[in-house]
């Protein structure tokens, strides 16, 4: 018994053998970070300071070089890019 979740999207498609996943009794999950629950225990996590989410801010940029941002973005340059006005 288990659960997998994809939690992003895949470039190309992806070979999935079912036969495991029904043996194991495996939960199939997907989320584009738009699951109510997830973000509830995010924040929860925020806030009792289990996790600092500025820890994952690799860039901050600013807002007139939304360009640079999204490019690196596209190329995996960085986690997480902040644009201040």
């Amino acid at each position: 018994l288990g659960t997998f979740t994809q939690v992003a999207l895949v470039e190309h498609p992806v070979e999935v053998n079912w036969g495991k996943i029904i043996y194991k009794q495996l939960s199939v999950n997907s989320s584009i970070a738009q699951n109510w629950p997830s973000w509830q225990r995010a924040l929860e996590m925020v806030i009792a300071k289990t996790i600092d989410p500025t820890a994952y801010i690799s860039h901050r940029l600013p807002l007139e070089n939304w360009e640079q941002a999204f490019d690196g973005a596209e190329r995996q340059e960085g986690l997480k890019y902040v644009l201040h006005p």
